[in-house]
């Protein structure tokens, strides 16, 4: 009889210290499948695997493909993204949490940045913002870039400023996260500014008033935004907007997020466990145990 572990596929590599990304979980079902269908053949059990795993399967994706010098994008889930954060497989259910990336001009939103870090900390994420990566050249743009790939989310704050424009492409920084964000299907969380609360300060004039003005027309016609007045009601509406978002998404059982992957490692030991030991069992016991475990 040939070895239990031969043939068994390696895990692969973790995304982040202690956090493993869903998309990351077919590799652990991979190993869980190909772990079923090794112990049947050792087992002299002729019936093919006709998909008993279903039920523990993360749905499919299909990573994409990047051009030459792009950086390489974190395998993203081809149907919806995002009720109680947590992820299932292998029978069980595992706490999950999301990185969001959060968009803005800075020197004139510099406290609400701050408020929606916090608020994005209380509620057990990940905020990503690029204040220590300036994006002043190409290398700049490459790190927003693959910041932005791996994040679940993009939150984005407009004010009265439209902010700096890049010299090869006339549009802000800031519209360019917004446009690469949306152009690799991340669900953005908008919030506008009422303009009758923006700070005379606080406002662009000339072209970039023009720019702005053409970008939140962009925004506005694009999904749902939430407008905002002071920093304590911007406060208010990331916390329920990260709130409902969430649950929506997790509804859909989607690939989205990060779990412990030890926690994941020790779900697919005790799998592996129930598979060995239907080794044990009789025939009709062993082909009741493969079916359900």
């Amino acid at each position: 009889m040939a070895g239990l572990g031969e043939g068994l596929k390696p895990i692969g590599r973790m995304k982040t210290p202690g956090w493993l990304v869903p998309p990351d979980l077919n590799l652990l079902l991979d190993l869980s499948r190909t772990a079923t269908h090794h112990i049947r053949r050792c087992l002299a059990d002729p019936r093919p695997d006709t998909g008993e795993l279903t039920a523990h399967r993360m749905p499919d994706y299909k990573p994409d493909t990047p051009s030459a010098g792009s950086p390489r994008p974190m395998p993203r889930a081809s149907g919806s993204h995002g009720g109680d954060s947590s992820a299932s497989l292998l029978g069980k259910n595992f706490e999950r949490r999301y990185t969001f990336f959060l968009s803005s001009t800075y020197s004139d939103l510099r406290e609400e940045r701050q408020v929606a870090t916090s608020e994005i900390l209380r509620a057990g994420h990940f905020p990503v913002g690029m204040e220590a990566f300036p994006a002043t050249d190409d290398r700049g743009w490459q790190i927003i870039q693959q910041r932005v790939d791996d994040s679940d989310y993009y939150i984005l704050i407009i004010g009265g400023r439209y902010g700096s424009i890049e010299d090869t492409t006339g549009f802000s920084w800031t519209e360019r996260e917004y446009d690469y964000a949306r152009s690799r299907g991340i669900p953005v969380l908008a919030f506008v500014r009422k303009k009758s609360y923006i700070p005379g300060d606080h406002v662009d004039t000339g072209l970039r008033s023009d720019k702005l003005a053409a970008f939140l027309e962009k925004i506005t016609s694009s999904h749902l935004y939430k407008e905002w007045t002071t920093a304590d009601s911007l406060r208010a509406e990331i916390v329920a907007a990260i709130h409902h978002r969430v649950r929506q998404d997790e509804s859909a059982n989607h690939t989205r997020g990060w779990i412990r992957y030890t926690a994941a490692l020790d779900a697919l030991a005790e799998r592996t466990s129930h598979l060995q030991a239907a080794q044990e069992l009789s025939d009709d016991d062993r082909i009741a145990k493969l079916k359900h475990c």
